[in-house]
């Protein structure tokens, strides 16, 4: 099963600083990892890294055995790694179906609207506002417009950045849900998050930033039970 992701000793960093410090992971193939940790800890400079935005100072990143450490972004995409940013990021003044089309931009096959299909199945809402503008949809519906954007791609790894965010607990229930069944269809998902309770309540297995560095690690039930991060995070989400 293909999406497999592996980063060894990563370190990056803007300027004179360093934010993330000889930072190593695995993200199996077919199952959900997530990447927990408090606003500041490193987690979106790590997305950033591994879609080579801010490229590493050093260290090594492979997908499925290759390594793609500093590969121009669209190379990366091409390789079928997708990312669902934070905040959504729909492109406000286009239809939901230019927004969902944006996500295939990469793919020139006929394949589009069978995609299409895929996606409506998934959320049939957004079948329902086809041409609306994506400006004026709830921030629940843009969520899943911004998830069904992703799955455009046909990701093998389809990373998902803060999906909590703005959001009322029904649609966040509703959108881990989504991407419980996301994971079912065969699509390895890494999920950074600081929404601990419900993310590890998906999630196969997992690691905890802090200041830039790894600090635990294992299963997702083993992190539930680990006292640091219950003193932590637990009874906050």
């Amino acid at each position: 099963m293909p999406g497999g992701l592996i980063l060894e000793e990563l370190c990056v960093g803007y300027d004179e600083a360093d934010v993330l410090s000889g930072v190593s992971l695995a993200v199996r193939p077919g199952e959900i990892t997530c990447i927990l940790g408090a606003n500041g800890a490193g987690k979106s400079t790590l997305i950033r890294a591994i879609l080579s935005l801010t490229p590493p100072r050093g260290g090594h990143i492979l997908h499925d055995g290759v390594e793609i450490t500093g590969w121009p972004t669209h190379r990366i995409v091409s390789r079928g790694i997708a990312c669902i940013p934070e905040g959504r990021k729909v492109f406000p003044k286009m239809t939901v179906r230019e927004n969902l089309l944006i996500g295939a931009y990469a793919d020139n096959s006929a394949d589009a609207e069978l995609r299409l299909d895929n996606v409506f199945n998934t959320f049939p809402r957004l079948k329902e506002r086809l041409g609306q503008l994506a400006g004026t949809m709830s921030g629940g519906e843009q969520a899943m417009l911004s998830i069904g954007r992703g799955l455009m791609a046909a990701p093998k790894l389809l990373i998902i950045d803060e999906p909590s965010l703005g959001l009322s607990p029904l649609f966040v229930k509703e959108n881990f849900g989504v991407i419980r069944r996301i994971n079912e269809t065969g699509v390895t998902v890494l999920l950074v998050e600081q929404n601990v309770k419900q993310t590890l309540a998906i999630a196969h297995r997992g690691y905890v930033l802090s200041q830039g560095k790894v600090v635990a690690a294992g299963s997702a039930a083993a992190l539930r039970e680990n006292a640091e991060v219950r003193a932590a995070y637990f009874g906050k989400n």
